[in-house]
Parts: structure tokens; C-alpha cells; sequence
């Protein structure tokens, strides 16, 4: 048993580090890490509202403040989101929930990289950065009282791309479309 979750925990790892360009990782390594801490918020009730890490890095004269690893918003009508970032706070993983759990939305980011060559390009504008999503969207079906894939696709610098398809309640395909 421990070999397995030992194989699983190293799928995810490698899974998780293969969306990062080679680019992308060099450039991130250039940032010097100065803080950590551990956040934990909550409403005025006591109930969560957010719990994760915060990372800070500097770079010349400014700190950057970065979300990394696993991170929880929980919403006041009871839905959550839930989140994975890198260790330069990019979102690597997202899944939102609704009140009673159920998945209701989740991307994935297949892929980042940037052109930048320098961490000043880099901060100082976006043009540089190609990211993809993978984004699934579930809906509720009040006849079967069960959540469903409604849409599937992929983004591409925020803009759809590729082929995304679109489900019916019965989970029969509704239409596709190409971006």
C-alpha cells in the first residue's frame, strides 16, 4: 500500500511540474523567497473563510506576494472554492463547489510559458505569457436531482480554442463547436 500512494503521489508530482515550460521555470527560479505564512480568515460567525500559504519574493526593490500550494475560499452561501498554485503562485488547479459539495466548475492549466527574458519583462506585462486551460462545467439536472458535465473545452490565453462540447441533461452530446 505504501508503494502505491508512494506511485500516486509521484503521477501527481510530475503531472502537476510538466505544465511549466522550461522558460517559465527558469525565470521563476530567479526570484529570491524572504517570507512565508500561513493565512487562515474567517467570517464573523468563526466559519473558514479562506485558509492556504502565502509566499513572498523579491525582486529589486519589490516584494511579490504569491498564493502556492493548496488554498480554500469558502463562500457565504455555503459554496467553496478550492485551489492549487506553484510555488510562484500560478493557478495550476481549480475546482468550486456548491453549498452541498458538489462540483460545480473546475480548470486546469495545461500549460504555461513565457518569452520574457528577464523577470522586469516579465512583471511588467502579460503579452509574453501563453497559458491553456482545460475547463469542464457541470449543471444541475432537477429531474434526475444530479449534477451533470454540461461543457467541456480548452482556453487559450483566456479566448476558447480547439474543440468544445456542449451535453445535454441525458449526457448525450448536445453540439460541438470549433474555436
Amino acid at each position: 500500500m505504501k508503494y502505491y500512494l508512494t506511485f500516486i503521489f509521484l503521477c501527481l508530482f510530475i503531472n502537476v511540474t510538466s505544465q511549466q515550460g522550461v522558460n517559465y521555470l527558469k525565470l521563476m527560479e530567479r526570484l529570491v523567497l524572504v517570507d512565508s505564512s500561513d493565512i487562515k480568515k474567517c467570517f464573523k460567525n468563526g466559519k473558514p473563510k479562506e485558509c492556504g500559504s502565502i509566499k513572498y519574493y523579491e525582486h529589486k526593490d519589490y516584494v511579490y506576494e504569491m498564493k502556492v500550494g493548496t488554498f480554500k475560499r469558502f463562500h457565504r452561501d455555503g459554496s467553496s472554492s478550492f485551489y492549487y498554485f506553484d510555488k510562484w503562485g500560478t493557478d495550476l488547479l481549480t475546482h468550486h463547489y456548491d453549498a452541498d459539495d458538489n462540483l460545480v466548475m473546475e480548470w486546469t492549466t495545461t500549460k504555461i510559458e513565457t518569452t520574457a527574458a528577464t523577470l522586469d519583462e516579465f512583471f511588467d506585462s502579460r503579452d509574453h505569457i501563453t497559458y491553456n486551460v482545460s475547463f469542464k462545467d457541470y449543471s444541475y439536472d432537477f429531474k434526475d436531482c444530479k449534477y451533470y458535465l454540461r461543457k467541456e473545452g480548452h482556453y487559450s490565453n483566456g479566448k476558447k480554442s480547439g474543440l468544445w462540447k456542449f451535453y445535454l441533461s441525458t449526457r448525450e452530446l448536445q453540439k460541438s463547436k470549433q474555436y
